[in-house]
Parts: C-alpha cells; structure tokens; sequence
C-alpha cells in the first residue's frame, strides 16, 4: 500500500474557494457589525473574551454582499528594473511567479535568455507582457503564460490594489504542454558539456503529445580551420521552441536527447540529461487559482451612514466584526434569500428619568461612560454597562443606547446610576435589540475609528476588508 502525498496547498485553494462560493449562492450568510464605545488599544482582538463579548459591542449589524467575497491573491504588479522568478512544474516556486500588467495576468514560465539555474533570478524585466493569448517570450528573456484578464467588474468588487480576483477557472489552451525549462551547466562534466552539433533543436518524444520542442544553445570552441563537421560546441542554455501542439501525457527527454545527439555517447547524454529541468502542464489544463495558489478570500464590509444613522442614535464606532448565522430574538435567521442591503439594531434602547437632583441634560452622559443597573426588586447588578449615546427626547428625559451583556436585564421600572456622578436615574422604556443576544459565529474582530456627522447632508461610507487565509 502506498501514501500519496496531499498538496496542503491545493487543499487551502479547495477551502478558500468552497468558502467564498458558499457565501455567493447564499448557503452561508455573512454580516459583520460596527461598534465599540472606546479607543482599541489592542492589536489583536480575536482571542476567546473578545470573541464571546462581539454581541456587547455589536451596535449595527449589516449583511455582507456576496458580490464583494472574492477568491484573491497578492496583485504583483511589473514593475520596469524589477527581478521577478519563474514557475516551476515540478516543485513549488520559492519566489514570485507571475505578475499582473494593464489588468493581464502572466505566468512567468522563464527569466533569463538562456533558461540556466545560475541565471535563475537575476534578470531584471524591461519589456511588459502585452499579449493576449499563449506564450511569448520578449528580448529581455522573460517568457510569459497569457492567464486571463482582470475585468472592471472584478476590480470594483476587490476594491484594492493589493489583491485581485482568482476566477475559478481551468485553462484548457495550454494543457498538456511545456511550463518549465531550465538547465543547471553545472551538474554537467566540463567534456560532457562540448557537443558536436550546433543549436540542435530537441523534439520531444511522446506515446500521447506531439509538436514540443526545445534546443541546446551552444558557442563554438573548436579551431576556425577545422571543417563544419569537426566543430565543436560548448552548451551554454537551453530555449523554448515549441511548447506543443497536441496534449503531452508523457514524455521521454532522455530518448529525445539520444534521437538527435548522434554523436554523442550515452553516459554524456544521460549527464546533459540529469542536467535538464522540463515540465508539462497536466492533460486536463491549468487550473488556474491553484497554479496562483489562491488561499485566501477577501470579505468587503461596507455601509453608509444613512443607513446607520436610520438605525441607532450612536455617533463614532471603534470596533467592527464577521459574523455569521445571526438569528433573531425568535431565533430564525436575520438576513434570508438572495442579497439586499440590510442593517438592524443590536442596541438596548432606554429612556430613563432623574431621580432627585440627577441632571435631566443628555449632555451629563458621554460615550464609554459606565453604569450600574439596580433591578426593581433591590438586587444591583455587578457587572457594568456603557454608555455609547445620548439624546434629550424630552426635557425631562434622556435617551440612552447602552452596551450590555445581557440584554434582557434592563427592564422598565429598574434604576441606572451613572457611575462619574453617582446619579441615579429611572428607566421608563426599554426597546431591546432587533438580534438574538450570542447567536451566530463571530469569526473576525478588528479595529476602526469611525463617526457619522450629526447633519443628514454628509452621507459617509464606513468601508472595510478582511483577508481569510486557508
């Protein structure tokens, strides 16, 4: 029995796109919530007390578009001066290996004119990429794979310029042809290198592909005097010629070596062998998110102020998060069906009265103040409670939206003090949050510093992404 070995990364690629593909046909519903009532001083908020007290902060919780959960990877950008890598079929790449220019996509198949190992990662581009289809090798000695386009759509959904969309896709055009070419000069003998023909193109011999190609470079080394048959010829690379042009299943290098260097021995062409790197694309096609290695799914969170402001009287946010699956208090979900923007309200609304001399101005509260809640039966809660908005709906009442852990604690007839003055106040209504307290996942909580303007002319975007790495 054997083991296969299982490419990690390939399994990442699975992950990210079954991730973003079940959130676009709406099988999983994500929201994410804006909120907080003081400065983070924390750069790091996902661990397990953050996690657990998200619905305290939670203010607003808007559903996520799924137009804006996207497949991506790092946009590498050509940049002119710059040395780039290349791919290799055979191993994972250790560096870059594609490049995105005039919102193409390349894969960087060679980079340097004579393809040695040596050369490998010392070149820097001076010619784009500007091809639409198949492969060109420019005079800088880049060689270039045409993946795909990145549309303007795909663009204003990513909405960055350090990521681009992945499309799930598998490029058929060049299946089952050349993707990698490379020779390392020096695993071969310095006789074995001294050929007698001069630039022999190579066709590659396969039971299942034909028309691939590649040849041996070559400078002269023998004497002028000699005649044409007698000269001599030291390897000095290798380059493309034909890529292929039906599907190659197989191939053997070592017996297309033999075919053309007649005059050669076998053990010098076994070392001229052992020297060559040569890869095929699979029979099937590329795919192309896991030849870019696409693990990672960005998650756009956007809402504008209207919207916000339409919903709760709070004013500056500090916090926002993922979640998902949230219910309503009768535990079915918040948000449903195909997408449309949507914002509830996670705020326990209250209206509370001065008891005594307390001051009735809603301006004696201010965002982050704590209070204590005094039941109406006489127990005083231990837990604390803050304040993140005040309004004066009365001038004799105030209006608060409080941060609580449990939501179904305040109730009317229960009392609040303030706990800055020691005032105590009267809760006459109570208006609970449109979300089941704790339903859901959370899984993302990061910091923000974000304010509505009071005048309803100034509609402001609060905009936001997280990149998911799997």
């Amino acid at each position: 029995m054997t083991i296969s070995a299982l490419d990690a990364t390939n399994l990442s690629v699975a992950n990210a796109g079954a991730f973003v593909d079940s959130i676009k046909n709406d099988s999983r519903v994500l929201s994410f919530f804006l909120g907080g009532d003081a400065v983070e001083t924390s750069s790091d908020l996902n661990d397990e007390i953050r996690r657990r007290n998200a619905f305290k902060d939670a203010s607003v919780i808007s559903r996520i578009n799924p137009a804006g959960c996207n497949v991506v990877v790092p946009d590498i950008k050509w940049v002119r001066g710059k040395i780039y890598g290349k791919w290799n079929t055979n191993k994972k790449p250790d560096s870059t290996y594609y490049v995105t220019y005039n919102n193409n996509v390349y894969l960087i198949l060679g980079n340097s004119i004579l393809n040695t190992k040596s050369g490998n990662g010392k070149t820097p581009v001076s010619i784009p990429p500007t091809h639409t289809q198949g492969v060109v090798t420019y005079d800088d000695g880049y060689t270039y794979l045409f993946l795909y386009t990145i549309t303007a759509t795909d663009r204003g959904n990513v909405n960055s310029s350090g990521w681009i969309t992945v499309p799930d896709k598998v490029l058929t055009s060049h299946a089952g042809k050349i993707t990698s070419l490379e020779i390392d000069l020096s695993a071969i003998s310095t006789s074995n290198l001294i050929i007698g023909e001069i630039d022999p193109t190579i066709p590659i011999l396969s039971d299942s592909g034909s028309g691939a190609s590649i040849k041996l470079e070559g400078v002269v080394v023998s004497s002028p005097y000699v005649t044409l048959s007698e000269r001599k010829y030291r390897i000095v690379g290798v380059k493309y010629v034909n890529m292929g042009t039906s599907a190659y299943r197989d191939f053997n290098l070592r017996a297309s070596l033999t075919a053309v260097l007649t005059k050669e021995t076998a053990s010098q062409i076994l070392n001229i062998y052992n020297a060559i790197t040569l890869g095929f694309s699979v029979f099937e096609g590329m795919n192309i998110r896991e030849i870019l290695g696409a693990k990672y799914a960005l998650i756009n969170c956007e809402v504008d102020s209207a919207g916000i402001s339409g919903s709760v009287d709070q004013r500056e946010f500090f916090n926002f998060g993922i979640l998902e699956d949230v219910q309503k208090p009768d535990s079915t979900p918040v948000f449903t069906g195909s997408y449309a923007k949507s914002l509830v309200s996670n705020q326990v609304k209250t209206v509370i009265a001065p008891i005594s001399t307390a001051s009735s101005s809603s301006s004696n509260f201010s965002v982050g103040d704590s209070i204590t809640l005094t039941k109406a039966s006489g127990s005083t809660r231990t837990s604390s409670d803050s304040v993140v908005s005040s309004t004066q709906p009365t001038g004799l009442t105030v209006g608060l939206e409080v941060h609580t852990l449990n939501v179904n604690d305040v109730e009317t007839g229960d009392k609040i003090k303030l706990g800055k003055t020691s005032e105590e106040y009267t809760v006459t209504s109570v208006i609970r949050p449109d979300v089941k307290q704790n339903s859901g996942k959370t899984l993302h909580i990061g910091a923000t510093r974000f304010s509505i303007d009071d005048t309803s002319s100034v509609n402001k975007r609060f905009f936001a992404q997280v990149i998911q790495r799997f």
